[in-house]
């Protein structure tokens, strides 16, 4: 195998995910579906109103399993079809750097 070469520790995404909606004290669950560098498809329960901006919280599990890290990333809801949800990032993100 040879001598661990990764600059960061790995992380392991956990499916459930907070969706949280600016401006209002509300803030729903979903499970992911996929995500892009420029956005997320959830499966969420709840009517998320088009073009609305949240935050999104992602959740890992460090290495061990012991430590839950969070990220949260803004984004915009860009459609919802049934107990599915395109949201679209306020900036994409930079994967593999």
């Amino acid at each position: 195998m040879g001598s661990e070469r990764r600059g960061s520790p790995r992380l392991y995404p956990i499916s459930r995910i907070d969706i949280a909606i600016s401006g209002k004290n509300e803030t729903y669950r979903g499970s992911l579906a996929n995500v892009s560098r420029k956005g997320v498809a959830l499966h969420i329960r709840q009517h998320l109103r088009l073009y609305s901006h949240v935050t999104i919280r992602f959740r890992f599990l460090e290495e061990d399993g012991r430590r839950e890290v969070n990220e949260m990333l803004p984004a915009k809801v860009v459609w919802q079809s049934g107990d599915y949800a395109g949201l679209e990032f306020a900036a994409p993100m930079k994967l593999g750097r």
